[in-house]
């Protein structure tokens, strides 16, 4: 997949998104996409303007509702507010999260999704101090905490060197190894627009999950998606070991229900599906169960339930 440029606009998150995408698309035996990093930073949905940052949740709300992905042939890229809404290409059932890496020798997650998945979007923070950069390598390492220099970057792991020399770093590294990394400033940065992270830095993989953009299907799946939670997980809240929630549709003609799509956000959560007709909004559980559906969700993310 050639690398993109995001230019002078904070879309590093739209680009690493749709670059985990496009791999596990591709990982899995389909074709070669380029999707629109414009329209989903465009049309997310969030306050954010089109160069103002974002993140993977905000990549997952717009793609589960199936306002993406778009082309980048219907809608290229560069042009804040210039976008519309096109039928999207594919519809999104699953992402996968990968915990954030505790320490160097945590990476077995990562690994193995890039491996089986595809690409991995990653958020980190990335300082412009000369130290941390050794442009004749293209290795990158924050030892410490990021200095004033520094902001939020996210990008795609695609793959991993474990025997990456720990000297190809300008400040060294305890010990050899690094991700390799696909970023989104272009073919001249970099090597060729990779580069790769020491398993030390101490920021990359270890703030937030990894995202794994990988449950892509055919728009002819599914005819329609009901939701009220456009915006997806924004927020959390604390329950106990069991909690139940409800959504009540009005049917506007006749429907058969074929899957319902939740997040979990714990690996190994279980969970009960009741779909029942006939129920009103003020009793969600009255009326009569027509199809009831158990399971567990190894890992956490975005899960849909045939």
């Amino acid at each position: 997949m050639p690398v993109r440029n995001q230019g002078c606009y904070g879309t590093c998150w739209a680009h690493a998104a749709l670059a985990s995408l496009e791999s596990c698309v591709l990982r899995n035996g389909g074709e070669v996409l380029d999707l629109s990093e414009n329209n989903l930073a465009n049309l997310s949905g969030f306050d954010n303007g089109f160069g103002d940052g974002g993140n993977g949740n905000m990549a997952c709300a717009y793609l589960l509702r199936w306002d993406g992905p778009v082309l980048e042939s219907d809608d290229p890229y560069g042009r804040p507010g210039a976008s519309r809404a096109f039928p999207p290409s594919h519809h999104l059932q699953s992402v996968r999260w990968i915990p954030q890496m505790r320490d160097a020798s945590d990476t077995a997650g990562l690994k193995e999704a890039v491996a089986t998945l595809g690409a991995v979007y990653v958020g980190y923070m990335h300082d412009q101090e000369p130290s941390v950069f050794n442009e004749s390598t293209a290795a990158y390492y924050l030892p410490g905490q990021p200095s004033p220099n520094s902001g939020g970057h996210a990008v795609a792991i695609v793959g991993w060197d474990d025997a990456f020399a720990k000297e190809k770093f300008r400040v060294t590294p305890p010990g050899n190894g690094a991700w390799i990394v696909r970023n989104s400033w272009g073919t001249k940065w970099g090597d060729g627009g990779y580069f790769y992270v020491s398993y030390y830095d101490a920021t990359f993989g270890r703030m937030t999950p990894g995202y794994a953009f990988c449950g892509v299907e055919s728009t002819e799946n599914y005819d329609d998606v009901l939701q009220y939670d456009r915006l997806g997980l924004v927020s959390g809240v604390g329950l106990s070991e069991r909690a139940a929630a409800a959504n009540v549709f009005p049917a506007v003609r006749d429907l058969s229900v074929r899957a319902v799509g939740f997040y979990a956000l714990a690996p190994q959560t279980s969970y009960r599906i009741s779909v029942r007709v006939g129920c009103s909004a003020e009793n969600p559980v009255s009326g009569e169960e027509a199809c009831v559906a158990t399971g567990v969700c190894d890992w956490p993310g975005y899960v849909t339930v045939r």
